[in-house]
């Protein structure tokens, strides 16, 4: 009889800390845009572009650089010519 009352104090005890109880699987969670800062401008990947992304340093939010209408380097009339006549 007391054998009895002490495993069933032992599986209170188990089940009082969680043992045995099954929790969900860990989900990821789907990627999404980094969140930009209103404070530090636009963050890259964020489909805006904010200062200080430009088309060199976020081509993915700001579109290529040649095409913009300004000859800025490393463009030249053979690479962007659109830009830099020749």
């Amino acid at each position: 009889m007391v054998r009895l009352g002490m495993l069933t104090a032992a599986l209170a005890a188990a089940l009082a800390l969680g043992l045995g109880m099954s929790q969900a699987p860990d989900t990821p969670t789907p990627a999404t845009a980094p969140a930009a800062d209103p404070l530090q401008g636009g963050s890259c990947g964020d489909y805006r572009c904010q200062p200080p992304e430009d088309c060199r340093s976020c081509p993915q939010d700001c579109g290529d650089c040649c095409g913009n209408h300004r000859c800025e380097p490393p463009e030249d009339c053979r690479s962007c010519p659109q830009d830099c006549p020749c």
